[in-house]
């Protein structure tokens, strides 16, 4: 049996995703983390993962 642990960056989206379904419903556990809401969950989301993308040297070089 192997264990399976998610490399941060993987887990912060994740964990953005999370907030972006759950949105409002679960204040208590979602607000400490990125604040109550379906937007806020997905402003993070969509910022970790252009860090992602960043991070992996994915992204387009500058001109």
């Amino acid at each position: 049996m192997s264990s399976f642990a998610l490399p941060l960056p993987f887990a912060v989206l994740l964990a953005g995703v999370v907030a972006l379904l759950v949105g409002g419903g679960l204040p208590e556990v979602v607000a400490p983390l990125f604040g109550a809401g379906l937007l806020t969950g997905l402003l993070v989301a969509a910022v970790v993962a252009l860090e992602l993308v960043e991070g992996l040297g994915a992204a387009p070089a500058e001109s």
